[in-house]
């Protein structure tokens, strides 16, 4: 007859209840049709994904006549180039309009010039780039891991140039709490002290900054800490984000928790799904009707992509003592909004040394009214100012 030892039949006990502990606390997603503790298919998620990205295409974010960009520089060519740009990256790196648009303004100056693209995702841009399969990357931030294999191979980072402001596409982050709460604005150490827990560094880029350290008496567990009295003082603060595999958890890290991967313990994470008629539920929406419903709660998500009248959007501050600006158009484009994000073309360039002309034109094309003038009638993203321009440009020389 078979036993089992008294000390296996305790481990055996010890795990069944530790994954039914695990059952019972994994987070869950809401939806419309109430709680899912089932998994999605990812398959299922990607098809949904893909139908919402050519809806979104399609659509209009802005009136372009909203926006002043006559202090733009116009394009006019160093010298003249000929050769195929090899373009990889973002698939939501502006609508079919805009492509073809700023291909044939460049070709106007550069009839010599043709383009490639493998518009797949944005992990491929700089993933080109590192193994010499493209000559511009366009994506959101390059993320840790694939930074750190560019470097690995290259010895030094790829040349990041900002090309534009995030809207529709790369939004802003803005920051909600329920109607009755009465926090107006918060300061970005505030949010570091909501969401971030003691840490001891944090990351920029790939290298580890132990001054970035801070300890738990920074935490904010409960409204009290932050100003409000009476019954709110003794609330605890619910957080609600985006799941921490998701690329917005690491944006929001480095915006707001100084690169840290420390994160508040009680944090309530949200993942895309795909609804049981096929269409994609998107977190940011899911977490706006949960904080609807909860006082107590505070989330943050992407611009224009939520919405519930019980819920309002606060003003933040850059640092304490500084204006606090509320998420608009204006405020994002300037970047006086700190929680703005952009889109950057990656470009392998060494050190100390200079873009081979074809590229050089083609980015000085990029940053300058031609192009920027294009964004804006896209929608999709904001004009960078000229002061950014400016700024961007420097890099090219």
């Amino acid at each position: 007859m078979n036993t089992v030892s008294p000390n296996r039949r305790s481990r055996t006990i010890c795990l069944i209840s530790c994954l039914a502990m695990l059952v019972v606390g994994a987070p869950y997603v809401t939806v419309a049709e109430g709680k899912q503790d089932s998994p999605r298919n990812a398959l299922d998620l990607q098809k949904a994904r893909n139908e919402t990205v050519q809806a979104f295409t399609q659509k209009k974010f802005y009136d372009p006549a909203e926006l002043k960009l006559d202090d733009l520089p116009v394009y006019s060519p160093d010298e003249h180039v000929s050769g195929v740009i090899r373009i990889w990256g973002s698939d939501m790196f502006g609508g079919k309009d805009f492509k073809e648009g700023f291909e044939r303004g460049f070709q106007r100056h550069h009839p010599g010039v043709s383009f490639g693209y493998n518009l797949g995702g944005p992990s491929l841009a700089v993933s080109g780039l590192t193994v010499g399969a493209c000559d511009v990357g366009v994506a959101r931030r390059v993320s840790w891991e694939l930074l750190l294999a560019f470097q690995r191979l290259h010895n030094y980072d790829p040349l990041e140039v900002t090309g534009m402001t995030g809207w529709g596409v790369n939004p802003a982050f803005v920051v909600a709490v329920h109607r009755t709460n009465p926090v107006t604005q918060l300061t970005m150490a505030q949010l570091d002290g909501i969401y971030g827990a003691a840490r001891t560094g944090g990351w920029v880029g790939t290298t580890w900054h132990p001054e970035h350290a801070r300890g738990p008496e920074k935490n904010l567990r409960r409204w009290g800490q932050l100003g409000l009295a009476g019954g709110w003082a003794e609330r605890p603060i619910h957080v609600y984000g985006y799941n921490l595999r998701f690329m917005y958890g690491p944006r929001f890290s480095d915006d707001v928790l100084q690169g840290s991967d420390q994160w508040n313990e009680n944090l309530r994470q949200y993942a895309q799904v795909a609804g049981p008629d096929g269409r994609l539920l998107n977190s940011d929406q899911q977490m706006a009707d949960d904080l609807a419903k909860d006082p107590s709660g505070i989330a943050y998500w992407s611009y224009g992509r939520a919405t519930n009248p019980d819920i309002k959007l606060i003003a933040i501050e850059a640092k304490e003592g500084a204006p606090a600006y509320a998420a608009t158009i204006e405020n994002i484009r300037d970047h006086s909004y700190p929680l703005f994000d952009r889109m950057f073309f990656y470009l392998d360039c060494k050190p100390g040394q200079l873009l081979p002309p074809l590229l050089r034109e083609f980015m000085r094309y990029v940053l300058s009214r031609d192009v920027q003038a294009l964004v804006a009638t896209d929608t999709t993203m904001l004009p960078l100012t000229a002061e950014m321009i400016q700024t961007e440009r420097r890099k090219l020389d």
